[in-house]
């Protein structure tokens, strides 16, 4: 049934299906407390041969203070191998590098490959990001330009805390 289809897709599939600049939130539990995670769909890319989502975490917990993360997740047919998520703001190119012991890369159901990089996003880009008119985003074969909309909405959600 197409219920039970859904219930097996995973995260980056259901996030590729889902309207751009959404925000969804979610409670993950760590052995350093408890935390409430925002997390905005900034692109998505969906084609014959797989899916990819950037996204933009807000974590949040009662210990400390927010902080945020980029992650570019992929599900498809194929490897990648991806290390890097580069960002073109107004003023700079940065280059966010994937240096976290959290990357995954996972051999999924019926062959599918699913390959999550995450980088944390400091301060410096953080205020980039909160200032810039535009924004281009590459983690693989050729750059995606954000619409001023996702800008707004973007810098919008990097103002909650």
């Amino acid at each position: 049934s197409w219920l039970m289809s859904c219930a097996t897709l995973s995260t980056t599939e259901k996030l590729a299906m889902s309207p751009l600049y959404q925000i969804t939130t979610r409670e993950y539990q760590d052995i350093r407390g408890d935390f409430h995670v925002d997390t905005f769909l900034l692109c998505k890319d969906t084609g014959m041969t797989g899916s990819t989502v950037v996204t933009v975490d807000r974590w949040r917990s009662a210990a400390t203070n927010p902080w945020y993360s980029a992650q570019v997740q992929y599900v498809g047919s194929g490897w990648r191998f991806m290390e890097e998520l580069l960002l073109r703001t107004d003023s700079r190119l940065h280059s966010l590098k994937d240096i976290s012991p959290s990357r995954d890369v996972l051999y999924g159901r019926a062959g599918t490959v699913e390959e999550i990089v995450t980088t944390n996003l400091s301060t410096e880009v953080l205020a980039d990001l909160r200032a810039t008119q535009t924004l281009r985003v590459q983690y693989y074969a050729r750059p995606i330009d954000v619409p001023p909309d996702g800008i707004a909405a973007l810098r919008a959600f990097l103002e909650i805390e």
